[in-house]
């Protein structure tokens, strides 16, 4: 699966996020990409947008965002 760096950094920004208000040690390469790269502020939440720049057809695209946003638009 293929993500945009926004959308790698935020999964691993909201993984650190998770583990850490568990009280649990972060893995070595958590730890790492925390110490070493900016995290993205999870407190938008990214899931919800949707790029219409994609290679689907205008029925795929309509389809797609039926089931994955309960919409019709």
């Amino acid at each position: 699966m293929y993500g945009t760096f926004e959308e790698v950094n935020f999964a691993l920004s909201l993984t650190i996020q998770n583990i850490e208000n568990q009280n649990l040690v972060l893995p070595y390469l958590l730890k790492y990409y925390k110490n070493n790269f900016n995290l993205w502020n999870t407190s938008k939440d990214i899931t919800k947008l949707y790029n219409e720049e994609n290679n689907l057809t205008e029925e795929q695209n309509l389809v797609l965002r039926k089931e994955v946003f309960n919409d019709d638009n």
